[in-house]
């Protein structure tokens, strides 16, 4: 939502370690909301107004949990409940900023990305781009995030898991 001029790292630093990161990834449609840093606000119209526009056909979204020490993840949580009171399937991921996250639903990540990788590498690869938090920041060491996949692994019964919490999730039978 921000190109968080505020944190570490000048903003084109931070712009190119996203779209690094994003390439890793697959992703081919990175969106910035162009709002300031730090200056989001729970309920700002432009905010909800953003996510609103991308959310209309989404099948599952994925938003900041709510209980988040940064002000602005917090923020986008609630615009994001704002704007997708029409959408059947929201789940909030853990962020490294992220306090009394209890997921009971889990994404297997130690499944093969790649003949050469499990999503879990490419994971930590995407990282690795994010130089200047990961310098900035030991909560998002690899080695801590790497921790805490196996952690949510074991609470999955598999090697390593993402793990949410939802908002709301029907499931289609």
């Amino acid at each position: 939502m921000s190109h968080g001029e505020n944190g570490p790292g000048d903003v084109g630093q931070r712009v190119r370690e996203q779209e690094a990161s994003c390439s890793i990834m697959g992703v081919v449609n990175l969106i910035w909301g162009d709002l300031p840093d730090l200056s989001i606000s729970n309920y700002q119209k432009e905010c909800v107004k953003i996510i609103e526009s991308l959310c209309r056909d989404a099948d599952v979204l994925y938003t900041h949990g709510e209980h988040d020490t940064h002000q602005d993840h917090r923020a986008v949580a609630s615009c994001t409940l704002g704007a997708a009171r029409k959408n059947q399937r929201i789940l909030f991921y853990e962020s490294p900023s992220a306090y009394n996250f209890n997921p009971n639903v889990y994404v297997d990540i130690s499944t093969p990305y790649d003949t050469n990788s499990t999503c879990l590498d490419v994971k930590l690869e995407a990282l690795h781009c994010h130089a200047s938090q990961v310098l900035a920041s030991d909560k998002v060491s690899p080695d801590h995030v790497r921790g805490n996949a196996l952690h949510r692994g074991r609470e999955a019964l598999t090697m390593a898991a993402e793990g949410f919490v939802p908002h709301r999730f029907v499931l289609e039978i």
